[in-house]
């Protein structure tokens, strides 16, 4: 039976498989979106029901910022909602209709079921946001085989627990939401995480952020209903991103 491992990040996912000891990425449905991200971390409602997710969802997300949520990740482990147009969810179902579309679209390119997954996450989980995660997984259909911390499986893919040497490592994490700093020592064969220090990542896209986390739990679904919240992230994401020409984007509120 074919296990995956996935990245299930804050702002884009991925998953890839090992075939002949090597890693290869699995590909979404839609290919290689912006910025070479597979599985955009993005959920959306359309005006008929349909729940779409990941690149399509990320398109239309300016045409339907009520619809639309990204960066849920970061509430896994609380008990808050988050409303999209007449629909409610928690952070576990939106992670679980993401994991379903990685689930799916590697079950195509490897043809065959795909039921069980290596998942990563942040060094700075705690136990409810690591259950959370599980559930997510179980409710999408997948076993989760293992979580591992996001600092570890880096340090694994630069082959560090191959040195027959003690080592102290820091692991930086400049993710698209987040950045994540790590220290952990590595000896007799385990990594240990000593400290970790997580922040955001893109200072553009802060006046958003803010605009959420500093609202009281209860109000946080709310927050993500914010219309101009939801209209400044996509405006503040193209403005972090490589512009050749003169012109900037700009944005109404």
């Amino acid at each position: 039976m074919t296990i995956i491992g996935i990245d299930l990040g804050t702002s884009n996912s991925a998953a890839a498989v090992l075939r002949g000891g090597r890693p290869v990425i699995i590909p979404s449905a839609e290919g290689i979106t912006l910025g070479g991200k597979a599985f955009p971390s993005y959920v959306a409602v359309a005006g008929d029901g349909e729940i779409i997710v990941g690149e399509p969802a990320r398109r239309q997300q300016a045409i339907n910022p009520e619809g639309t949520v990204s960066r849920f990740k970061r509430l896994m482990g609380q008990r808050d909602k988050i409303r999209l147009a007449s629909k409610e969810f928690t952070p576990e179902e939106l992670s679980a209709l993401l994991l379903q579309k990685i689930k799916r679209d590697a079950e195509a390119f490897l043809g065959e079921p795909v039921d069980k997954a290596v998942v990563t996450v942040p060094a700075y989980f705690n136990d409810n946001q690591r259950s959370a995660t599980k559930d997510a997984c179980r409710i999408a259909g997948l076993e989760a085989a293992r979580l591992v911390n996001e600092p570890t499986a880096a340090s694994l893919a630069y082959e560090l627990d191959q040195l027959s040497q003690e080592l102290r490592i820091a692991v930086i994490d400049f993710g698209g939401g987040t950045l994540d700093v790590t220290i952990m020592e590595f000896g007799k064969g385990v990594f240990e995480v000593k400290a970790t220090r997580l922040t955001l990542s893109k200072p553009c896209s802060r006046r958003s952020d803010q605009a959420f986390t500093r609202a009281p739990s209860r109000a946080r679904g709310r927050a993500w209903s914010n219309p101009p919240v939801r209209r400044l992230r996509p405006a503040a994401l193209e403005w972090s991103m490589p512009n050749t020409s003169r012109r900037r984007p700009s944005l109404s509120l």
